[in-house]
Order: C-alpha cells, then sequence, then structure tokens
C-alpha cells in the first residue's frame, strides 16, 4: 500500500479540524478514520513497547482493540466527535465487522515488522479493506492526528514525507469557547469534586494549549511545499476557496459535492459540546461569535494576551489595539488577577457552593457514585489533565473504586471523604499559587513567541 501520509492537526489556538477532516474525507482520492479514534495511539504504543518485551501481531490487534475499539464501533469509548448521531436522521453510527478487521489486519502486517509504523497503516488498510475499498484510486491517508506536539514528536518519525494541514484560530476569540467546551467534558468525565479542583487550572488550561504548540514550532513550518496553514475564519467564511486550495495542494480534483460535511457517505452534525453546533444545519459560513465571551475578560487581560501573541496577530491579519504606550506597561498589567481567578476565589467563600461541594463529595464516597478514571486515555494522555498529579495520583481513590462491591470499602470511604473536605481548603490555597504560575508563564512565553520564535513565524506561509 504505497499511499502517501496528510496529516491534520490543530495548530496554537485552532479549531475546525473535524469539520474539514468531514469534507476532504469525501474525495475518492484520500481516505480517512471518522474524526480521531487513534489520537492517543503513539502515547499507547510508547507503553507498549516498555511493557511488553516482544509484541505479535496477536498482542497488538488485542491492545487496538482493547484501547481504540471506536474504530470498529463509533459507539464504544463514546468521544464528542458526533460520530453517534450521523445520517440526516441523526441516528446512524459507524460500525464494521470485527471479523474482516482482524483478518485485514494480520494479512496486511504478516511478514512485516512489528512497529508504530506499520501497525498505523495496518489500522487503516484493514478498517477501509473492512468496508470494500477500492485503493487504486486513493492518494493520501488523512491521519487527523489532532495535536501538532504528537506530530512533532511521533508522526514525523514515521513518516517524515508527511504533508501537514493546520488550522490556526483568533486566540482571544477562542479562548472562553474552548473553555466551554472542556467544561462539559469535565461534566461528563469527572467526579462534581474534582470538576472543582479543575476550575483552578481553566484558565492556565487554556494559555497552555497555545504554548504546547508553541514549543514544537521550528524552520520546517516554513515550508511551503510540505506544510499548509489556514485560518479557521477562512475555513468558515470562506469554506469552497479554502478547501478548493488544499486540494490544489495536494493535487487532487476538488468536487462541490465534497463540502457537505460526511463521514463514511452520512452527515456529520457536529457535537452539541461545542458553541458552534447547530442541530438545524449541517454546516454554518460563519462564526458564530459569543458576545458574553467578552465579557469574561476585564479590559487588561485582552491587552495581556494581545501582545503575548502579537507577533501571530501580526502574522495571521488579526485586528488588535496594541500600541507602544501599552507595550510600555505590559510587565504591570501582567500582575493584575483575570476575571476568572477572582470570581472563582469568592465563590468558593459561599456557603451554598460549599454545602454542594460537601453533599456531592458524600454522595461519591458514600453512594460510590463515582467515574471511572482508569481506562479512558484521556485522563492520562490529553495534555490538560496529565499533569494533575492530585487527581491522577489519588491510590485512596483507587482503592475505594476497586473495593466498591466489598463491606471494607466504607472505612477508605470515610478515609476519602475527609480527605476531600481538607482538598477544599487546599485548592482555595492553590488558587493564590497559579495567580503566580499564569504570570510566570505568561513572562516566559512573551519572549519565546516574540523573540526566540519571532523570525520563525514571519516567514510561515499561511493559505
Amino acid at each position: 500500500m504505497k499511499i502517501k501520509m496528510v496529516a491534520l492537526s490543530l495548530f496554537i489556538s485552532g479549531a475546525g479540524t473535524k469539520l474539514l477532516q468531514s469534507q476532504m474525507g469525501n474525495s475518492k482520492e484520500i481516505m480517512t478514520l471518522p474524526s480521531y479514534p487513534l489520537l492517543y495511539f503513539y502515547p499507547h504504543w510508547e507503553t507498549w513497547v516498555k511493557k511488553y518485551k516482544k509484541l505479535s501481531i496477536t498482542q497488538i490487534y488485542g491492545l487496538i482493540i482493547k484501547h481504540h475499539e471506536s474504530i470498529i464501533d463509533s459507539k464504544k469509548i463514546i468521544g464528542f466527535n458526533g460520530l453517534t448521531n450521523l445520517g440526516k436522521a441523526k441516528n446512524k453510527s459507524i460500525k464494521i465487522s470485527k471479523n474482516k478487521f482482524k483478518r485485514f489486519f494480520f494479512e496486511y502486517l504478516k511478514n512485516k515488522s512489528i512497529n508504530s509504523k506499520n501497525t498505523l497503516l495496518g489500522i487503516h488498510y484493514a478498517f477501509h479493506k473492512s468496508r470494500g475499498k477500492n485503493f487504486s484510486k486513493i492518494k493520501y491517508i488523512l491521519y487527523h492526528v489532532h495535536n501538532f506536539e504528537y506530530f512533532k514528536r511521533y508522526l514525523i518519525k514515521d513518516f517524515p514525507n508527511t504533508k501537514l494541514i493546520l488550522i490556526t484560530r483568533n486566540p482571544l476569540q477562542n479562548f472562553w469557547r474552548r473553555a466551554y467546551t472542556n467544561i462539559q467534558i469535565e461534566k461528563k468525565r469527572y467526579d462534581y469534586s474534582d470538576q472543582e479542583y479543575l476550575k483552578n487550572f481553566t484558565y492556565l488550561n487554556l494559555l497552555d494549549q497555545i504554548f504546547i504548540d508553541v514549543d514544537h514550532i521550528d524552520k520546517n513550518l516554513t515550508n511551503k511545499t510540505s506544510n499548509k496553514i489556514i485560518k479557521f475564519e477562512d475555513l468558515k467564511t470562506s469554506n469552497l476557496y479554502t478547501v478548493k486550495n488544499i486540494y490544489n495542494f495536494l493535487k487532487i480534483k476538488f468536487k462541490k459535492r465534497d463540502l457537505i460535511p460526511r463521514f463514511l457517505g452520512l452527515e456529520w452534525w457536529s457535537h452539541k459540546n461545542y458553541k458552534g453546533y447547530s442541530s438545524k444545519k449541517i454546516f454554518v459560513p460563519e462564526l458564530n461569535l459569543d458576545p458574553e465571551d467578552e465579557k469574561k475578560f476585564f479590559f487588561y487581560e485582552k491587552i495581556v494576551l494581545e501582545i503575548l501573541f502579537y507577533s501571530f496577530y501580526k502574522k495571521f491579519k488579526y485586528k488588535s489595539s496594541i500600541n507602544k504606550f501599552l507595550l510600555f506597561i505590559f510587565p504591570l498589567i501582567i500582575l493584575l488577577p483575570t476575571k476568572y481567578g477572582i470570581n472563582l476565589f469568592f465563590s468558593r467563600l459561599k456557603i451554598n457552593n460549599l454545602y454542594m461541594y460537601i453533599k456531592k463529595s458524600y454522595i461519591e464516597c458514600f453512594d460510590l457514585k463515582m467515574k471511572n478514571y482508569y481506562f479512558n486515555a484521556m485522563y492520562k494522555h490529553k495534555y490538560l489533565y496529565r499533569n494533575k498529579f492530585i487527581i491522577n495520583q489519588n491510590l485512596l481513590r483507587k482503592i475505594v473504586y476497586d473495593l466498591k462491591k466489598k463491606k471494607i470499602v466504607y472505612f477508605f470511604s470515610f478515609l476519602l471523604f475527609i480527605n476531600k473536605i481538607i482538598s477544599f481548603i487546599y485548592i482555595q490555597l492553590e488558587l493564590i499559587i497559579l495567580y503566580f504560575v499564569r504570570i510566570f508563564k505568561i513572562i516566559k512565553y512573551f519572549f519565546k513567541i516574540n523573540v526566540l520564535k519571532k523570525k520563525i513565524i514571519k516567514k510561515i506561509k499561511l493559505n
């Protein structure tokens, strides 16, 4: 299967990768796995090669089915990708024959080296072969790597000649929209008490998602023959032109019917977790900005963020209100607190909120209504949560979770409940400490973006 790889990823403060994938996947010259069921494939692979001395095809197949079961059936390990409400009636999902997938997976890897590259190709081959795909017209595998970090750390090493499509967006306009999405995910994936703790990091997480990409910027991004960087704003408001331009970049035929977002021929409606979601239209050619997002900042916060990302604003031609005077007072205004931080701090002093935290903690510990943190890869590998050690390394919680059906569990439940009550005080104190962490990060990345990486950013070519 001599097919080239093209990777699709967010960049800096991107959005719209699933939208673009749902359009490009309509091309007869491209094959792709809907959404990103292999998002954590490479972090998993790192774990597997360390844990097992010598991986066999049978072993790899078992691990893929266990940790990436949504490849076979999108109703398994359900994400927030809209793959369970496909089609005109929004009642379709994606399912292939498990037996066929296994047969073709083994067929592809027979007599091949067992490594991440061949396994990744084998998954794509087996998935599409199971569906009766004819590979004669296929030029590219579109791999939705989603994170620029994973592209730089893993994918480019396996596929050095990969073409890369990155989508970026105005950081300020995307700031609280992404926060909204993350909060909706946390409500479904975390216990109430841990959601309270994660609120401490909401603001920092939104900065970190940008900083991670900045850390991986290098001269390779200036190669316009292998990289294509587009703005989300253009993808939404100039969709036909933008998609057509990408097809020209890949040298594949463009057909206007490809613009209807679909996965495997089924209409894709996105997911209600996203603010841009529309239950009436598959694709809305507008930005759908929320004026309420602006009110979540103090006026000086917007100035700080615009100065911080000044090089990006200039490169991507985003409107900015920065002048020399504001640059001069930048070291002073970064010391001012955020509206989010102040509101969060004082909300925890309200009796009703404290009562709700205690009540929910009691239910978690003694009614044992705890969510499973120990299977989904998001908890361990997603950059927002992988360093949240107080949650990830909570041995007491793991003991209670594992002993749910045994009477001795209530002794540990009591200890866990006391721990949660004490933690509430710690969480409030930590919020004060994170005020200084935010200042440190802003200073650090101001120099990284506007000094160390400035020349590279200037040379980056846009769509």
